[in-house]
Protein backbone atom coordinates (compact mmCIF):
# COMPACT_ATOMS: atom_id res chain seq x y z
CA UNK A 1 0.00 0.00 0.00
CA UNK A 2 1.66 3.38 -0.66
CA UNK A 3 2.25 6.06 1.74
CA UNK A 4 -0.42 8.14 0.79
CA UNK A 5 -3.36 5.48 0.83
CA UNK A 6 -2.32 4.22 4.22
CA UNK A 7 -2.78 7.83 5.17
CA UNK A 8 -5.81 8.57 4.00
CA UNK A 9 -7.05 5.12 5.52
CA UNK A 10 -5.57 5.90 9.14
CA UNK A 11 -7.31 9.60 8.61
CA UNK A 12 -10.03 9.54 6.44
CA UNK A 13 -11.48 12.82 7.20
CA UNK A 14 -7.80 14.07 5.59
CA UNK A 15 -8.43 16.53 2.68
CA UNK A 16 -6.88 16.82 -0.31
CA UNK A 17 -3.91 19.71 -0.99
CA UNK A 18 -6.86 21.35 -3.77
CA UNK A 19 -9.14 21.50 -1.18
CA UNK A 20 -6.99 22.77 1.59
CA UNK A 21 -6.07 25.73 -1.30
CA UNK A 22 -9.83 26.45 -2.15
CA UNK A 23 -10.28 26.94 1.55
CA UNK A 24 -7.61 29.37 1.84
CA UNK A 25 -9.11 31.18 -1.26
CA UNK A 26 -12.42 31.51 0.15
CA UNK A 27 -11.21 32.62 3.61
CA UNK A 28 -8.85 35.29 2.08
CA UNK A 29 -11.57 36.54 -0.57
CA UNK A 30 -14.41 36.55 2.64
CA UNK A 31 -11.88 38.57 4.79
CA UNK A 32 -11.40 40.94 1.75
CA UNK A 33 -14.83 41.72 0.89
CA UNK A 34 -15.36 42.10 4.54
CA UNK A 35 -12.81 44.70 4.87
CA UNK A 36 -14.69 46.27 1.73
CA UNK A 37 -17.55 46.53 3.22
CA UNK A 38 -16.23 48.00 6.66
CA UNK A 39 -14.25 50.33 4.84
CA UNK A 40 -17.22 51.54 2.61
CA UNK A 41 -19.50 51.93 6.04
CA UNK A 42 -16.52 53.29 7.37
CA UNK A 43 -16.09 56.37 4.93
CA UNK A 44 -19.50 56.98 5.06
CA UNK A 45 -20.34 57.47 8.82
CA UNK A 46 -16.60 59.17 9.44
CA UNK A 47 -16.52 61.54 6.59
CA UNK A 48 -13.12 62.14 4.30
CA UNK A 49 -11.57 63.71 7.94
CA UNK A 50 -12.70 61.25 10.22
CA UNK A 51 -12.10 58.58 7.76
CA UNK A 52 -7.90 59.72 7.40
CA UNK A 53 -8.05 60.11 11.09
CA UNK A 54 -8.98 56.50 11.95
CA UNK A 55 -6.56 54.91 9.03
CA UNK A 56 -3.54 56.87 10.90
CA UNK A 57 -4.69 55.76 14.27
CA UNK A 58 -4.91 51.82 13.21
CA UNK A 59 -1.96 52.19 10.88
CA UNK A 60 0.05 53.15 13.90
CA UNK A 61 -1.01 50.17 16.36
CA UNK A 62 0.47 47.87 13.50
CA UNK A 63 3.30 49.64 12.73
CA UNK A 64 4.42 50.17 16.57
CA UNK A 65 3.36 46.13 16.84
CA UNK A 66 5.43 45.22 13.73
CA UNK A 67 8.13 46.57 14.99
CA UNK A 68 7.92 45.19 18.65
CA UNK A 69 8.14 42.21 17.35
CA UNK A 70 11.49 42.13 16.64
CA UNK A 71 11.58 39.66 13.90
CA UNK A 72 10.75 36.61 16.72
CA UNK A 73 7.64 35.59 14.24
CA UNK A 74 10.60 34.66 11.38
CA UNK A 75 12.47 33.33 13.65
CA UNK A 76 9.59 31.16 15.62
CA UNK A 77 9.33 30.33 11.82
CA UNK A 78 12.66 28.65 11.15
CA UNK A 79 13.97 27.61 14.65
CA UNK A 80 10.59 25.21 14.51
CA UNK A 81 11.55 23.81 11.10
CA UNK A 82 14.97 23.50 11.62
CA UNK A 83 14.38 21.81 16.02
CA UNK A 84 10.73 20.60 15.20
CA UNK A 85 10.93 18.26 18.54
CA UNK A 86 11.96 21.30 21.28
CA UNK A 87 9.25 23.39 19.12
CA UNK A 88 7.39 24.26 22.16
CA UNK A 89 10.19 25.78 23.89
CA UNK A 90 10.73 28.03 20.75
CA UNK A 91 6.75 29.19 21.07
CA UNK A 92 6.62 29.65 25.00
CA UNK A 93 10.01 31.48 24.84
CA UNK A 94 8.75 33.37 21.64
CA UNK A 95 5.22 34.36 22.93
CA UNK A 96 6.84 35.99 26.54
CA UNK A 97 8.91 37.89 24.45
CA UNK A 98 6.40 39.29 22.43
CA UNK A 99 4.29 40.01 25.31
CA UNK A 100 6.89 41.82 26.99
CA UNK A 101 7.77 43.62 23.79
CA UNK A 102 4.14 44.66 22.87
CA UNK A 103 3.99 46.46 26.59
CA UNK A 104 7.16 47.92 25.70
CA UNK A 105 5.96 49.01 22.30
CA UNK A 106 2.65 50.29 23.84
CA UNK A 107 4.53 52.38 26.70
CA UNK A 108 6.68 53.90 24.20
CA UNK A 109 3.98 54.53 21.61
CA UNK A 110 1.54 56.76 23.99
CA UNK A 111 4.87 58.69 25.24
CA UNK A 112 5.58 59.27 21.00
CA UNK A 113 2.21 59.52 19.57
CA UNK A 114 1.17 63.40 20.93
CA UNK A 115 4.67 64.13 18.82
CA UNK A 116 3.98 61.85 15.90
CA UNK A 117 0.17 63.29 15.39
CA UNK A 118 0.78 66.81 16.48
CA UNK A 119 -1.45 68.05 13.58
CA UNK A 120 -4.34 66.38 14.90
CA UNK A 121 -6.85 66.86 17.51
CA UNK A 122 -6.13 66.55 21.48
CA UNK A 123 -9.36 64.12 21.35
CA UNK A 124 -7.56 61.81 18.67
CA UNK A 125 -4.04 61.86 19.70
CA UNK A 126 -5.84 60.59 23.51
CA UNK A 127 -7.72 58.30 21.39
CA UNK A 128 -4.24 57.19 19.55
CA UNK A 129 -2.80 56.44 22.51
CA UNK A 130 -5.87 54.50 24.15
CA UNK A 131 -5.84 52.01 20.83
CA UNK A 132 -1.79 51.27 21.74
CA UNK A 133 -3.16 49.22 24.27
CA UNK A 134 -3.42 46.74 21.60
CA UNK A 135 0.03 46.65 20.39
CA UNK A 136 0.49 43.77 22.58
CA UNK A 137 -2.01 41.63 21.50
CA UNK A 138 -1.02 42.40 18.09
CA UNK A 139 2.79 41.25 18.76
CA UNK A 140 1.13 37.78 20.61
CA UNK A 141 -1.20 37.26 17.36
CA UNK A 142 2.26 37.76 14.82
CA UNK A 143 3.73 35.34 17.16
CA UNK A 144 0.59 32.84 17.30
CA UNK A 145 0.71 33.18 13.14
CA UNK A 146 4.43 32.19 12.95
CA UNK A 147 4.72 29.24 15.70
CA UNK A 148 1.00 28.11 13.44
CA UNK A 149 3.52 28.32 10.27
CA UNK A 150 6.50 26.71 11.80
CA UNK A 151 4.68 23.80 12.78
CA UNK A 152 2.74 23.86 9.62
CA UNK A 153 -0.42 23.93 11.96
CA UNK A 154 -2.35 25.62 9.91
CA UNK A 155 -4.27 22.43 8.17
CA UNK A 156 -5.25 21.79 12.14
CA UNK A 157 -7.32 24.30 12.33
CA UNK A 158 -10.13 23.06 10.79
Amino acid sequence: MSSTTSEVVKNPKKKSSASHALQALVSKFSILAIGLITSILNARFLGAEGRGEQAAMLTLVTFIASIATLGIPASLIYNTKKHFDDSAQYVGVALLLSLLLGCLGTGLGIVILPFWMHQYSSETVRFAQLLMLGVPFSTVTYVCWGALEGRQGFWHCE
